[in-house]
């Protein structure tokens, strides 16, 4: 329930003023009863008794059973309270028709002393809550009964004085006793102040009201039974007693209220939580229905190293039954040598690490293994790793063919295109004597396109080397300044055919790497053939070299056209050129950039361009 400042402070008003109502009220009285002659008798009082006792029994069982519904101190005292009372007052009842001829019985005080000081015993002694259970009931209802049969015992067996003492202001000045324990009880509660928003509370505080001027403005004033002051003070006490009842079935009704609506409340949440569970059931079936239809190989892993779930598919690729490959850790199915690198990345996946591209072979039932292609992602708060794999043995085998192909094929054209080269360059030469222009120019273009042919199958064995791990790498420091130098030199001529200028605009003095200096020479070497080719006839291409913060860039500028949006994207790859015709004028084997990027690479470094285009 949401509370505001300003509704509270006005209901705090209005319960404050009806306090001062029933004092303003009771005060008021006190002299017009006194003045009055009228004079009751045992009948009348022995019905405001058992009025008394039927109101104080019924708080007495509702307040227990506040009790225990919600165990709290509050409700255990008051119900024991009113349970001890309900006995004297009956006790006092009884004594009525004997008031007349032995004299007024001290009972009916044993009754308001003994419920004010239990009033005031279940009133908080501090600011903080009481609600909570820390009494022992059991002793609590042991000390009642023991008290209120002391009070029985004492009152019946023990000759007393007669309570008036009509030579006093106040005739019965011993009923200012428990009305300290009233007012003790009211101010506790006044502190407390959860009257303010409690009802139940307010309640209570009318019948310490009560309680109180029944005692000082009434009972005390009384000269004689049964007179008006002394049904006065009855009527109060029974009023008070009203009060504590209407205040506990207040609150038994907000809390049956508070009941229904969490009732109503849970019944909206299980309803919403069915939902979900269903929705939830039908999204896990329609899962498992793809996850059994799905041609590639699912599974859910868990970080023990075990299958907990895989589709079919399994079965199909591997020839086990799902049981067997769930019944075996799964790395006892890869590949000996890949399982190194297949712990190194199951490793990854524990320590938190996103998704994960690798390849390894998997033994199949026939006792062979195939390549699988994996997609992994981990779930390390479950525990669990969410994988695709793919076969991709049939892949494996065209593409091996297809190196395997190209290999021969570059190793068996090579040493023939070797000599055809050489023999047109020696025929272009004047070996074999003076050509017609016509034949020389026949010649130029042969030995041209077999030298091209020569740099295409060399770049192709290049690529297969790199594939197969094969390219040999001689790390060593190189310094950087001495190499540019060396490319410039080898590529001058190059460049001097296409009318462009090479030159280096910034050397990082000193700027050394661990790196093959072959292989480096032929990255940049290309990178500048590249450059001078794209350059405008008069252009210039910079080499520079720059620190960084633990590495050194090397680079190499040209003022073409740049390179087109769209061609940006796979200028890495093999084969790649623009697809403008000015771009194939130029030739080249559209493998010499991803050469470079594989050597760059192996050199753990990075290669990338920047352009603007025009």
């Amino acid at each position: 329930m949401t509370s505001h400042p300003t509704s509270d402070s006005r209901v705090a008003a209005r319960r404050v003023a009806t306090y001062a109502v029933v004092v303003v009220v009771c005060l008021a009285l006190a002299p017009w009863t006194a003045g009055l002659d009228w004079v009751g008798n045992a009948y009348i009082h022995t019905l405001h008794e058992l009025a008394a006792v039927l109101l104080a029994l019924g708080v007495a069982a509702i307040a227990l059973l506040r009790f225990y519904s919600r165990k709290s101190d509050t409700f255990l005292l008051l119900g024991t309270a009113f349970l001890g009372v309900a006995f004297l007052d009956g006790y006092h009842a009884v004594q009525a028709s004997s008031v007349v001829t032995t004299g007024p019985p001290w009972s009916w005080l044993a009754s308001r002393l003994f419920l004010a000081g239990f009033l005031w015993w279940s009133a908080p002694r501090r600011l903080g809550s009481p609600d909570e259970a820390r009494l022992d009931e059991r002793r609590v209802y042991l000390l009642g009964g023991t008290v209120t049969l002391a009070c029985f015992a004492f009152f019946t067996f023990t000759p007393l004085p007669s309570v008036f003492f009509p030579q006093l202001v106040l005739h019965r000045p011993a009923e200012l006793l428990p009305a300290v324990f009233f007012l003790l009880a009211f101010v506790r509660h006044l502190r407390w102040g959860r009257w303010r928003q409690w009802a139940f509370e307010h309640w209570l505080m009318l019948a310490l009201l009560c309680g109180l001027l029944g005692q000082v403005a009434f009972m005390p004033l009384s000269s004689r039974p049964f007179d008006t002051d002394s049904e006065a003070a009855h009527l109060a006490k029974n009023l008070s007693y009203l009060c504590v009842l209407a205040g506990l079935l207040g609150s038994m009704y907000s809390l049956f209220r508070k009941a229904d609506e969490s009732a109503a409340e849970l019944g909206r949440i299980n309803a919403k939580l069915q939902a979900e569970i269903d929705e939830r059931a039908h999204a896990e079936a329609e899962r498992d229905r793809f996850f059994d239809m799905s041609l590639e190989l699912l599974c859910i892993a868990g970080m023990d190293g075990y299958f907990k779930q895989l589709n079919p598919a399994w079965e199909k690729v591997l020839g086990w039954t799902l049981a067997e490959l769930k019944g075996r850790p799964y790395i006892e199915l890869v590949h000996p040598d890949d399982r190194t690198a297949t712990a190194a990345e199951g490793y990854r996946l524990r320590l938190g690490g996103g998704s994960l591209d690798f390849e390894n072979r998997y033994l199949t039932q026939s006792g062979d293994y195939r390549w699988l292609s994996w997609r992994v992602v981990a779930a390390p708060d479950r525990g669990l790793i969410y994988a695709v794999a793919r076969d991709i043995e049939e892949q494996k085998r065209i593409a091996q063919m297809k190196n395997d192909f190209v290999s021969v094929v570059s190793h068996e054209l090579r040493t023939p295109l070797t000599s055809i080269r050489g023999s047109l360059g020696l025929i272009a030469g004047g070996v074999a004597g003076e050509l017609p222009e016509k034949a020389r120019s026949l010649v130029d273009i042969a030995a041209k396109n077999s030298e091209r042919l020569v740099r295409l199958i060399n770049d192709i064995l290049d690529v297969e080397k790199i594939e197969s791990g094969k390219m040999g790498f001689r790390f060593m420091p190189v310094e950087l300044e001495p190499l540019l130098e060396q490319a410039i030199e080898s590529t001058r001529a190059y460049a001097a055919g296409y009318g462009v200028e090479l030159r280096i605009a910034a050397v990082a003095a000193g700027a050394r790497v661990w790196a093959d200096a072959d292989r480096l020479l032929q990255v940049i070497t290309n990178l500048i053939s590249n450059a001078v080719k794209f350059s405008p006839r008069g252009g210039v291409v910079e080499l520079a070299t720059a620190r960084g913060i633990g590495d050194v860039r090397v680079s190499v500028t040209d003022h073409g056209r740049g390179i087109t949006p769209e061609f940006r994207a796979r200028i890495f790859e093999r084969f790649a050129q623009s697809d403008s015709s000015s771009t194939r004028e130029k030739g080249g084997t559209g493998l010499g950039l991803s050469i470079s990027r594989a050597i760059v690479e192996r050199h753990h470094g990075r290669i990338g361009f920047t352009t603007e285009p025009g």
